[in-house]
């Protein structure tokens, strides 16, 4: 099955990607590991935004390839191309760290915390934040970095 894929400035659309449903944080990691490329998640870092509908069936992929001070950015763009598809219930973002140390540090817990607060103020509903490797993950949510208030 042939993708339909758009491109712009490092930001990847992919439309209907395939990926197992997911309903909580553990099975959305078992997922995105089975389908993420081995290479690129221990080279490349990336986020991945997943637009997730009633079931937790991947409806919309976002892949942004960007430098870290202009993550914000493009996420905040992102969310709001999100925002505007009806069947999207929500939304979860996940970045990998190829360097396999998962646990964020201050500068990445103030910029998940920034991102939760715009996604609120656009509407768009998160599942969670994750940081994955090929072996483990991180979740703001679980670690109460982020969350529903």
């Amino acid at each position: 099955m042939k993708l339909s894929t758009t491109e712009n400035n490092g930001i990847v659309e992919i439309q209907s990607p395939v990926y197992p449903e997911m309903t909580n944080t553990l099975n959305a990691y078992l997922g995105l590991i089975n389908v993420w490329d081995d290479e690129s998640i221990n080279s490349t870092k990336q986020v991945r935004m997943l637009g997730l509908g009633d079931h937790g069936n991947v409806i919309r992929e976002i892949r942004i390839n960007a430098k870290w001070d202009t993550i914000f950015t493009n996420v905040e763009k992102c969310l709001e191309s999100l925002r505007d598809i009806s069947a999207i219930k929500q939304v979860l973002i996940v970045q990998n760290e190829p360097n396999k140390d998962i646990y964020p540090g201050p500068r990445e817990k103030t910029l998940a915390r920034k991102i939760w607060s715009q996604a609120k103020y656009l509407g768009v509903p998160l599942m969670d934040q994750l940081v994955v490797s090929e072996n483990s993950y991180y979740s703001y949510k679980e670690n109460e970095v982020v969350g529903d208030e």
